[in-house]
């Protein structure tokens, strides 16, 4: 038995080591094809299936072929082969389509295979750039992209820098401003490539392809949100060989709702201050504009969140389940852009986690209670504001009125009138959402947020809950049901 073991130990070992040497042996190349980064090998697999996502899986899958079979076992490509025969017989490539690839790079039509071949393997090798720390990398990223067709607007005088990063997709982002100082791009350094970009594919395909903002406008506000997606992907390694991806972002119009909130935040702080100079009355004016303004924001917000999570929501024994197609899964005021000048249209950004929904629709309680804990119960820390508003005062401004938008979206018409049994959906939604945990996914998600979070009060979204939430929610519903005494006996 002992010498059995011995040999079968044997064997493994050879086999493993002579899998390994094979692997080693074989050249790999990394590169970018169809929104996929690839670390690419001679038995890669090519199957138009991997972009099914795509509009384009036959002309990806023709192309993974073609370099596939173009790449030497040192990782350099081979121009001078036969790989477009092979491709052919493969059945992953037809004429038309390697014509349509000549055609993308404006070569002539009597242009030879090899000049195809390198073209191609320019356009999908990865970008080589300065060191990710350094935030003017993302300039000669941009710059190289330019030259590869990939972006049309960029200027040498654009200018990029690093704003933070460390969210649940992205590890670190960055701006590029023009010579205004106008936001011109938000570039991302992710976390998982692959994923972010099959998703994006994903939501383009979806009925959500109606809300994508289009980054060249013009962008015509239909009362629902707009959702940007990013535009371009690239990849590219540092000097020391490390591996990055990168997503570009045209900026989304409008600002960011944790700015907006940052700022009034830091306007109230000015009365704090026992001899206010010049900037403190200033930061006071604004602050008393802000209280007037925001409510109002925070309602279309609201609204147009509740009919963003409508438009995807089923129904069971004609009740909605609150379950939906249409939720964003990241909703924190991060990702959150409003434009105060375009009836305070909202634009989603990060909105790769929308692909989870379209699979299987999601409790919107994941919006909702992702938003609240971010925007109400860890706002100091997370929007690191110096103002300390009063957490009742701050339920009443922010929260209130972005939950009475988000209930009109789903129970009021157009003439005003308010359906009871659309306001009792909302309301169980709500109360599921805001006061209990609703499903296995989501008490996940709550354990996870408790260290970064809450900190050491791990009890402290129980403590809004029953402090702020619950009171707040019991008035709501009391202000719905004297609206429809006029209408409704109940």
């Amino acid at each position: 038995m002992t010498s059995f073991l011995a040999i079968l130990v044997a064997f493994a070992t050879f086999f493993f080591n002579a899998h390994s040497f094979r692997i080693t042996r074989s050249g790999t190349a990394v590169v970018e094809i169809g929104g996929v980064q690839k670390i690419m090998t001679r038995s890669t697999s090519c199957k138009a299936s991997n972009w099914k996502w795509s509009e384009d899986m036959q002309l990806n899958s023709c192309k993974c072929c073609l370099v596939k079979h173009s790449l030497k076992k040192d990782g350099t490509f081979s121009y001078e082969n036969n790989s477009i025969s092979v491709c052919k017989e493969d059945q992953k490539c037809t004429v038309e389509i390697i014509d349509n690839i000549r055609q993308s790079f404006g070569l002539e039509e009597k242009s030879s295979f090899p000049t195809i071949l390198e073209s191609l393997v320019n356009e999908v090798s990865v970008v080589k750039a300065a060191d990710v720390t350094n935030a003017d990398y993302i300039t000669t990223v941009l710059r190289i992209l330019k030259k590869k067709g990939k972006i049309k607007d960029f200027d040498d005088n654009y200018a990029s820098y690093a704003v933070g990063g460390g969210g649940a997709q992205t590890l670190q982002l960055f701006i590029v401003k023009d010579v205004k100082g106008d936001v011109k791009y938000i570039v991302k350094e992710l976390k998982k490539s692959i994923g972010e970009t099959s998703n994006i594919g994903i939501i383009k395909k979806s009925s959500l392809k109606e809300f994508i903002l289009n980054p060249d406008g013009p962008n015509a506000f239909t009362g629902m949100p707009f959702i940007a997606l990013n535009v371009i992907f690239s990849t590219y390694r540092d000097p020391n060989g490390k591996l990055h991806t990168v997503a570009v972002l045209p900026a989304a119009p409008g600002e960011q709702l944790i700015k907006i909130l940052q700022s009034f935040a830091d306007n109230y702080g000015a009365f704090s201050v026992a001899t206010p100079s010049d900037k403190d009355m200033e930061k006071r004016i604004n602050y008393m504009k802000q209280k007037k303004d925001l409510p109002k924001i925070m309602y279309d917000f609201g609204h147009q969140l509740g009919k963003f999570h409508l438009f995807g929501m089923t129904e069971k024994n004609g009740h909605l389940t609150g379950f939906s197609t249409a939720v964003h899964g990241d909703m924190h005021s991060n990702n959150i852009f409003i434009d105060t000048k375009n009836h305070n249209a909202v634009t989603f950004i990060d909105a790769e986690t929308m692909a989870l929904a379209l699979n299987k629709p999601r409790y919107v309680g994941a919006d909702l209670r992702k938003f609240y804990i971010f925007a109400a119960i860890n706002r100091k820390k997370h929007q690191y504001a110096k103002g300390d508003i009063p957490t009742e005062e701050w339920h009443q401004l922010i929260i209130k009125p972005f939950l009475k938008g988000y209930i009109d979206a789903y129970a009021k018409s157009e003439d005003d009138k308010i359906n009871a049994e659309k306001l009792k959906d909302v309301f169980v939604i709500l109360k599921n959402s805001l006061l209990k945990t609703f499903g296995t996914k989501e008490k996940l998600i709550d354990v996870l947020l408790v260290p970064t979070v809450f900190g050491k009060d791990p009890l402290k979204l129980l403590k809004y809950q029953t402090k702020y939430m619950k009171p707040l929610l019991k008035e709501l519903v009391q202000e719905y049901k004297e609206k429809m005494m006029p209408n409704s006996a109940n």
